[in-house]
């Protein structure tokens, strides 16, 4: 890609309010997701359950990142890419679906709210990311550990609830800016990684001479070697081919097995292409374009793949009832016309 302006790129700031909301969103009743244990799960929206089950799934689920610097999956950058990317493709039903729920703000609003709250809210870490298998070679079918991390688990917990009409206002708010980051997350190859060096977090390398870890290397540093402003890099996705969004009717998917596969592309993209590091560790324009073309990659498909879940997220909400004021008063009953 052709620098546009040197390493010009416009950062956006998420509201500052957004970071402040202290709200629990409930994950309850759910094992860490692995394609078996997701399918067997009950496909039913559970009810939203308050105090002390969030806590007690994220100590189930295992906290490794509060030993490691906080992850950032693709950065602010990528984040609001995704999410304008899927604003592009909304239905209209789908645009008043998220304005709705969001309040009137946009999903790139939000698209970051998700790694602003970790701090104050550290159980929510494993909701990021999803182990894999410690290898290094092609694998058809790569599984999850089921060791660590919860990310298969929150995303399909997200959807399910947004699906019907459970939870108030504030937690399907909730849910909905959880999904639009984790949606992201999944097509992070590094949040997808093999087990056992923390997502490339104990990986140092030299990006451009640039001290850095393999896993901050591909969160932003690959998108701002590009030097493209957010605006021309959006442009820049629009045009590239669309990889396509999971095949079928989104009525009838299995949409853990959906994400599931997601996981396991990402996973894919991290062994063949991200681990494949010269032996100096030092990456320089050869690793910049051969692997920038896999960062774009998993970009669209991310927001094209968001897209199609709202979509279709907004085709499921009950119908309203519309109260229509009638064009013309209402005839008075006979007896009062007839004053008996």
């Amino acid at each position: 890609m052709r620098s546009q302006g040197g390493l010009s790129i416009v950062w956006h700031m998420v509201s500052p309010s957004l970071a402040d909301s202290r709200t629990s969103f409930p994950l309850r009743g759910h094992s860490a997701a692995t394609p078996t244990a997701a399918a067997a799960r009950s496909r039913a929206v559970r009810p939203p359950a308050w105090g002390t089950g969030l806590l007690a799934f994220a100590v189930a689920a295992g906290l490794w990142l509060a030993a490691v610097a906080p992850v950032l999956a693709w950065g602010e950058l990528g984040h609001r890419l995704v999410a304008r990317l899927a604003e592009a493709h909304l239905t209209p039903e789908a645009r008043r679906f998220v304005a709705a729920t969001l309040d009137g703000e946009s999903l790139a609003d939000v698209a970051i709210w998700a790694d602003r709250i970790k701090p104050d809210r550290p159980e929510t870490a494993p909701w990021h990311y999803q182990s894999f298998d410690p290898q290094r070679e092609w694998d058809d079918d790569p599984a999850p550990t089921g060791a660590a991390g919860a990310l298969l688990t929150a995303t399909a917990h997200c959807r399910d609830l947004l699906a019907g009409d459970a939870g108030t206002p504030t937690e399907r708010r909730e849910a909905l800016m959880f999904l639009v980051h984790l949606v992201g997350d999944l097509h992070q190859p590094l949040h997808c990684a093999p087990a056992g060096d923390q997502g490339g977090n104990a990986v140092k390398v030299w990006l451009f001479g640039e001290e850095s870890n393999l896993h901050r290397v591909w969160d932003g540093g690959l998108i701002f070697r590009t030097g493209l402003a957010e605006d021309v890099y959006l442009a820049s996705l629009e045009t590239t081919p669309e990889p396509g969004v999971a095949p079928g009717d989104p009525g009838t998917r299995d949409w853990d097995a959906v994400f599931a596969g997601w996981a396991a592309e990402s996973n894919r993209a991290a062994v063949w292409h991200a681990y494949r590091l010269p032996s100096d560790h030092r990456l320089e324009e050869r690793y910049l374009q051969a692997n920038i073309r896999v960062v774009n990659r998993q970009l669209k498909r991310a927001g094209l793949r968001l897209a199609d879940i709202l979509n279709d997220l907004a085709d499921r909400q009950p119908p309203t009832m519309a109260i229509v004021p009638p064009s013309t008063p209402p005839a008075a009953p006979a007896a009062l016309a007839t004053g008996l």
